[in-house]
């Protein structure tokens, strides 16, 4: 009996195709329309679907550590992606604070003359509300 006839490999060959091209496709699509959070929602709700058509139409049996186990990982995926609006804010304050004070150091906030270094009032004071937010950040972390 051969095992890989032409209709089988053919059959592969198309299912690939549709499921590679297409669906690949479509999903990047949704990314794109719905956004990752509500993707990875549906996404985490693919392996109680395979189970119930698996059910269905292949009569396979399932029992219940497969549900729990699939029950757990569910429950991980959905904490992760609602996450915090919040957290997700103050990383993004704390990367834009990391960039801005990187630029700061970088510029020159002085004037040197013949007598010495001297500081304005107005970068006096941007330097210190710069250090307090510094300050304040790292006693976040």
């Amino acid at each position: 009996m051969e095992v890989y006839t032409t209709e089988i490999v053919l059959a592969l060959m198309v299912s690939s195709s549709l499921g590679i091209i297409i669906g690949d496709t479509l999903w990047l699509d949704s990314l794109r329309i719905l956004g990752a959070r509500r993707v990875i929602i549906m996404d985490s709700l693919k392996p109680f679907l395979g189970a119930a058509l698996g059910r269905l139409f292949l009569q396979e049996e399932t029992n219940k550590s497969f549900i729990f186990a699939i029950s757990i990982t569910v429950i991980g995926i959905l904490i992760v992606s609602f996450e915090s609006e919040d957290r997700k804010e103050a990383i993004q304050n704390d990367r834009n604070n990391k960039n801005h004070d990187e630029s700061i150091i970088t510029k020159s906030t002085t004037t040197t003359t013949s007598y010495g270094s001297i500081e304005d009032e107005e970068n006096y004071e941007r330097n210190r509300k710069d250090k307090s937010r510094q300050e304040e950040l790292l006693k976040g972390w």
